[in-house]
């Protein structure tokens, strides 16, 4: 990460009352719950996007929950109120590729033995409330999953996707040294 950037993240620490933590896996239900408000709200005016039911959270939290890395998973506050989240995984479609579709008590374990030597990360899910844009808290969530990352061994990370019309996060992701390497179109098309 540019070292501006780190000089920005320790003045808006000193400026705003703003916590960053990982998501506590000890109150899982309740810590998703706020995930799936602060996701809904701020993904609400994206193209496409259709809120999340409490079941479909539920059932896609405790999927991840399986491959997550506690630390990597984190959500922003300001005066106690969550406000921002930021979840980031291990990439596993290295480990899923060698297992070839198959996943028996061979394919576990050998999960479990390459997950060690993973260097790679995906940014999933990254949202703030509407209000807390261009404050500063989207840098501080990222520069707090790029330092959990290093902690915990990882060398890079691929920020989800971005709609193309959505400057904001495309702006952000260039000013944290991210460049765009891959493209995907969706069409629509009206059906009478």
């Amino acid at each position: 990460m540019p070292q501006r950037i780190r000089k920005f993240v320790e003045r808006a620490k000193k400026q705003q009352n703003i916590v960053v933590r990982p998501v506590n896996f000890r109150k899982f239900a309740e810590e998703v719950k706020k995930i799936k408000d602060i996701h809904n709200a701020s993904w609400e005016k994206n193209w496409g996007f259709v809120p999340m039911t409490d079941e479909e959270m539920d059932y896609v939290a405790k999927k991840l929950k399986m491959i997550a890395d506690p630390g990597l998973a984190l959500i922003a506050e300001v005066n106690g109120n969550p406000i921002g989240i930021a979840v980031t995984i291990s990439d596993i479609n290295p480990i899923l590729k060698k297992l070839n579709g198959r996943l028996g008590l061979p394919q576990i374990a050998r999960f479990l033995y390459e997950r060690k030597k993973l260097v790679g990360t995906r940014s999933i899910l990254f949202g703030l409330k509407p209000g807390y844009r261009r404050t500063g808290i989207n840098t501080l969530l990222f520069y707090e999953s790029e330092i959990a990352g290093e902690r915990l061994g990882y060398q890079w990370v691929e920020m989800s996707w971005n709609l193309e019309d959505n400057d904001l996060i495309n702006r952000f992701d260039e000013s944290v040294g991210g460049r765009l390497y891959k493209k995907y179109r969706i069409y629509e098309k009206k059906l009478v």
